[in-house]
């Protein structure tokens, strides 16, 4: 009874704080693809950091509701789907793949380390996101 409160417990934790990350699915997100942003266009930019360091930076501007969306209408990202939404694996066709080499694709928002996948992040118009390439 213990591991079952204890696991609850845990559970419950890790719900509330990803409500709390502000990383949300738009409220459209199950309507019709087509339907969603309309009329609406905002501008991020986002800056990639590669392993030696170097980074490139993309200023977008798009109607996709969420940064994966931005991303693969930029052809930016490539992965592999999983329980939680796109893993990113590839980056401007540099590729991170932690089972090969403990490396993987950092997301941050503003300098914050982003708690959501990119399926969840909602586009905010103004925003800065960072992706850097990271090693264990």
């Amino acid at each position: 009874m213990k591991k079952n409160l204890s696991a609850l417990s845990a559970l419950l934790t890790i719900i509330f704080a990803l409500s709390l990350c502000g990383c949300q699915k738009p409220d459209n997100a199950d309507s019709n693809p087509s339907d969603t942003n309309k009329n609406t266009t905002v501008s991020v930019t986002v800056e990639v950091t590669f392993e030696d360091g170097s980074s490139e930076s993309f200023d977008i501007t798009t109607d996709k509701p969420t940064l994966r969306a931005a991303l693969e209408e930029k052809n930016l990202i490539e992965g592999d789907e999983g329980q939680f939404g796109l893993y990113v694996k590839k980056v401007c066709d540099v590729t991170a793949d932690y089972d090969v080499n403990g490396a993987y694709w950092a997301f941050y928002k503003n300098g914050e380390y982003m708690t959501c996948s990119v399926d969840d992040e909602t586009l905010t118009d103004g925003a800065s996101y960072q992706i850097k390439y990271t090693k264990d």
